[in-house]
């Protein structure tokens, strides 16, 4: 997975950029820079996590399916998106024991906020700020999500390792 220092830094950047802003287009734009930033560093995270699965296989055709066929296929990063590719490269069994052992809080908090992430990504990324209603998160908020994030997809990580 990647570094979660630097999606931190990044965030906190924009997060300044915001505070000190006075002009509100500009701060909707910082708005819409951290989720868009946020969202990136997620389905990066999840690419890399599930390729760890190359790492597992000594068969080079494996390794690319997983990259072709799988990570460069996959167009999302809501939970669905992300446990699509993990029955795509370990099994739907396999993902459903990893499942089973992952506290239950953490899984179930983990997909809404992936859930609503991607909700908010998807109104934001086709949709142009000027005359237009945004939903838009302060780039503190958006900032908040990274911990809930980042403890599931640490979760996957390390049962992946373990297989």
């Amino acid at each position: 997975m990647l570094s979660e220092t630097a999606i931190t830094t990044a965030l906190g950047k924009i997060e300044d950029y915001y505070n000190r802003s006075t002009d509100t287009m500009l701060t909707q734009y910082y708005s819409k820079l951290a989720l868009i930033e946020l969202c990136g560093w997620v389905e990066q995270s999840m690419d890399e996590i599930i390729r760890l699965i190359e790492t597992k296989t000594t068969n080079p055709e494996n390794v690319t399916y997983v990259e072709k066929d799988i990570i460069d296929k996959n167009y999302g990063f809501s939970y669905r998106h992300f446990r699509r590719m993990l029955v795509q490269s370990i099994g739907i069994i396999n993902v459903e024991k990893m499942e089973n052992t992952i506290d239950t809080r953490i899984l179930v908090e983990f997909k809404s906020t992936l859930g609503n992430l991607y909700a908010l990504r998807i109104e934001n990324a086709h949709t142009y700020i000027k005359g237009i209603t945004h939903r838009l998160a302060a780039p503190s908020t958006i900032k908040n999500h990274l911990n809930t994030i980042y403890m599931g997809l640490k979760e996957f990580e390390k049962r992946l390792r373990t297989l």
